[in-house]
């Protein structure tokens, strides 16, 4: 009597099996996401601190050509209205395309003008960074100071003063952007190019 032979079917997965892989899978996926939106923050942060420190060389570039002055410029540039920012001053010193306004009034800024979080400050001012010198000029200048960007730049020579930072919170918000653009130690949300050079936290 001849043997049988085995079926050569396939037997294919029982519903219990294809739950437990799926389950398996939503678990690894559940497990793989804050990791994922962390390296994804980090990687944000990393590329903001390139930019600040893109943005401090063409400041050095320019104080070189400029008697160690800094740029007489406006806290943050207003592209749409023409008030004077850093955009013009800087884009000499820099490498790729300055931000320009397009035809629906939304200013068009690629790095290193724009922090990678960022979604309306940009849009609107042509950078994500405001220029926080300008605002220590404006108070000498209050004050009766003469010379005040001169004297400012030689502060900043002696001291780690802040240059330029992300946007502030009160502009963010006022514009639209309600999400905080960096998660920091102490609560700090805010990367800061100082003026020897290095950018850090604020």
């Amino acid at each position: 009597m001849a043997a049988r032979r085995p079926s050569s079917q396939p037997t294919g997965f029982t519903l219990i099996e294809l739950l437990v892989v799926l389950g398996i899978v939503a678990l690894l996926i559940a497990i793989s996401l804050p990791a994922l939106a962390s390296a994804r923050a980090t990687a944000a942060r990393t590329t903001c601190l390139s930019n600040l420190r893109s943005l401090g060389q063409a400041l050095a570039l320019y104080r070189n050509a400029h008697q160690g002055l800094f740029p007489d410029s406006a806290i943050l540039p207003d592209l749409p209205a023409g008030k004077p920012g850093l955009i013009e001053p800087l884009s000499a010193h820099m490498d790729g395309a300055r931000p320009q306004l397009g035809p629906t009034g939304e200013v068009d800024a690629a790095l290193p003008w724009r922090c990678p979080p960022d979604r309306v400050v940009a849009n609107r001012f042509g950078m994500s960074y405001e220029y926080e010198l300008a605002a220590l000029v404006q108070a000498y200048k209050m004050d009766g100071i003469q010379n005040a960007m001169s004297r400012v730049s030689r502060q900043a020579d002696d001291t780690r003063l802040i240059v330029l930072a992300d946007a502030p919170i009160s502009l963010r918000y006022a514009a639209g952007d309600s999400t905080p653009w960096h998660h920091g130690p102490d609560g700090k949300d805010r990367n800061a190019l100082r003026s020897d050079g290095g950018a850090d936290w604020n």
